[in-house]
């Protein structure tokens, strides 16, 4: 395509946008050759140069049309377009600048500009906040630090448009906390392969929804609760919906302040939230929302329901919400029958949802990568021989790993949090089974930890699976026939019934019976038998059903079994 045809599409877009028919965002193509504007944003004080500082290009309407932010050097650069007229330049910990462009811009157009810093976020400077809120001695430096905190929340705002990512790994986990003990029990945690590079997180609902809804949604029985965003707090309408103040110091938080806002209206049954916007003020980044939900049913509020969305400044000027995680209460109920007619018990728990960027990579090359943490696990049998070329892997995660010849293998980026590892065996591969072991660890952020992975074998792991159920001691020496019953398109099949028969000068005698669990396994463990000649499985999905027999012949050891019913 030529310049000219660039040209005359930009153009079009540009009226298309004066339309309100396209985005700015699509105002923002670019002319091949076309002429730019362009510099380097400094601080006045030190000649440093700025990142993050968010450029707004206004036309006559005092409307932007182009948006654009500092990179790790200071420097900008947009295409020129015949409405701008001037630029507004805002960096938290900096006084806005107000620039007037060249009224013809022919060439490239170089615009430094020097940015003053304000020596503390509490300097009154002009706000507005047009929610009906109770009067406070601390209501100017709140919103004084609002402004300040906005121009932050811009910055992650365009940087998401300025500079979007090219590749992105995000994490997702789901934790579950023992009430009592306030620990993490377990922990599932898997990659989101989601299309949408964007962002680590962004909020299910509009600024203007959280105020009129709530952070709260019901659908089908089902409560799903919502956490804002940096869009959230920049909109007008949740800063005219919400009252703001100053919080108190937290000693956790050194060169901290606390901006705290709650809704200015209470409606019942709306779900709202009480929050603080923690800002560094030395730093002048922004470092994480905290919040709790309130107007919850009484049951609910012992748990303490909550989230925290935590920011991340980087070198490259892009402010990320790095990681974020809600505290929810979960209910189960049990139901018994007694004699007294039917028991229903209530339990409050606690789980964890959230998530995390684990690495993210700019199209110009820059890269971050948090700071997770990484396990080194030597896989070994009891002997102390390594088990080497096993898939080793993290019960209810997607992490895993080939050990080497010499039973190491590596996992990294690791969520803060408790694992246990479980090797892949060729044995009982194909039923889906893992061996569990001994390697249960936690781990935490930026920590390599070396564990020793002490993996059994089929026959120590079946005849410990053995012994629970029998009460007895593991016997890894006796004969195990163990299978999964699936049915014809492979699915698990629960509650099948099985039986077990030995050939003997009798004819058969059955030694064993059972019914699947909801795995559809079944495990048969032979005692003092060491051997059979032959042995018959008869499976069905019921005593009163088809059955399904197979004969197998010459066993010893471990022998496993795949029964497909039709």
């Amino acid at each position: 395509m030529n310049n000219g045809m660039d040209c005359m599409i930009h153009r079009i877009v540009r009226l298309l946008r004066g339309l309100g028919i396209v985005s700015m965002a699509l105002a923002a193509i670019p002319c091949l050759n076309a002429q730019t504007i362009h510099g380097t944003v400094r601080d006045s004080a030190t000649r440093e140069p700025i990142p993050g500082a968010v450029l707004l290009f206004m036309d006559a309407r005092s409307e932007a049309v182009a948006r654009a932010l500092s990179d790790e050097r200071g420097s900008y650069r947009v295409p020129a377009l015949p409405e701008m007229q001037r630029i507004r330049v805002v960096r938290i910990g900096f006084r806005p600048r107000d620039l007037t462009l060249p009224s013809d811009i022919s060439g490239d157009v170089t615009i430094d500009v020097a940015m003053s810093p304000i020596p503390t976020l509490l300097e009154p400077v002009h706000v507005s906040s047009g929610a009906s809120c109770s009067r406070r001695d601390d209501r100017l430096a709140a919103l004084s630090l609002l402004e300040q905190a906005r121009s932050a929340l811009l910055g992650s705002v365009v940087a998401l448009d300025a500079k979007p990512v090219a590749d992105m790994m995000r994490l997702r986990f789901t934790s579950f906390i023992d009430s009592t003990t306030g620990s993490v029990d377990s922990m599932r945690v898997h990659t989101d392969s989601s299309a949408d590079q964007r962002s680590g997180f962004e909020a299910a609902r509009s600024a203007a929804d959280f105020v009129k809804l709530g952070f709260v949604s019901d659908e089908k029985g089902i409560s799903t609760f919502h956490g804002p965003d940096a869009e959230t707090l920049l909109d007008d309408q949740f800063r005219d919906g919400y009252c703001f103040q100053l919080r108190d110091h937290d000693a956790a938080r050194p060169n901290q302040v606390g901006l705290g806002f709650v809704a200015a209206k209470t409606q019942k049954g709306r779900i709202d939230v009480d929050g603080t916007l923690w800002i560094d003020t030395v730093a002048r980044e922004l470092k994480e929302i905290r919040f709790d939900y309130t107007n919850l049913p009484p049951q609910f509020l012992q748990v303490h329901p909550g989230g925290s969305i935590h920011f991340r400044a980087l070198a490259n000027g892009v402010v990320l919400i790095d990681s974020w995680s809600f505290r929810l209460p979960s209910v189960t109920t049990k139901t018994t029958d007694t004699f007294y007619g039917r028991s229903i018990h209530t339990t409050i728990g606690v789980q964890m949802t959230g998530g995390a960027v684990a690495t993210a990579r700019w199209p110009d090359g820059f890269i971050w990568n948090a700071p997770l943490g990484t396990v080194q696990l030597q896989a070994e049998a009891d002997s102390g021989v390594a088990i080497g070329r096993r898939e080793v892997s993290l019960v209810g995660t997607n992490y895993k790993a080939v050990s080497d010849q010499n039973g190491v293998v590596a996992i990294s980026r690791l969520l803060p949090g408790p694992y246990e590892a479980v090797i892949r065996d060729s044995t009982l591969a194909p039923l889906g089974i893992s061996l569990h072991s001994s390697a249960k660890f936690s781990i935490a952020s930026a920590e390599t930890a070396t564990i020793k992975l002490k993996v059994p074998s089929p026959a120590e792991y079946l005849a410990s699976e053995c012994a629970s159920s029998t009460g007895g001691e593991p016997n890894p020496d006796q004969l195990f026939l163990v299978g999964r019953i699936v049915d014809s398109l492979g699915k698990p099949v629960s509650g099948a019934t099985w039986h077990v028969s030995r050939n003997s000068a009798a004819g058969w005698l059955e030694t064993a019976r059972g019914t699947t669990q909801p795995d559809g396994l079944l495990l048969y463990c032979g005692g003092t038998v060491r051997m059979l000649s032959e042995a018959k499985i008869e499976a069905s999905r019921s005593e009163r059903d088809h059955t399904h027999v197979l004969v197998l012949r010459a066993l010893s050891g471990v022998t496993p079994v795949l029964i497909k019913l039709p």
